[in-house]
């Protein structure tokens, strides 16, 4: 992400893992949200905004920290 020295495989697979698994949790919450539990009128935004929400709540009150990351893989 443009961010520091380059660094190889072995020195971010443990960050990987934690940040893949992370994304992996939030993206099952934004699909479902998504495609089954969406209200008429909810804009995709506010889907966003549900799945924060939802991920907060059902991992520990703990804030998905990886938006960014998140944004790029879903293009």
């Amino acid at each position: 992400m443009d961010q520091g020295p380059y660094r190889d495989i072995n020195s971010i697979y443990s960050k990987w893992r934690k940040m893949n698994a992370s994304v992996n949790r939030f993206c099952e919450e934004y699909k479902k949200l998504y495609t089954s539990d969406r209200r008429s009128g909810m804009s995709d935004d506010d889907v966003f905004k549900k799945a924060l929400d939802k991920y907060k709540q059902n991992n520990g009150n703990t804030n998905f920290a990886h938006v960014r990351a998140w944004a790029i893989l879903k293009v």
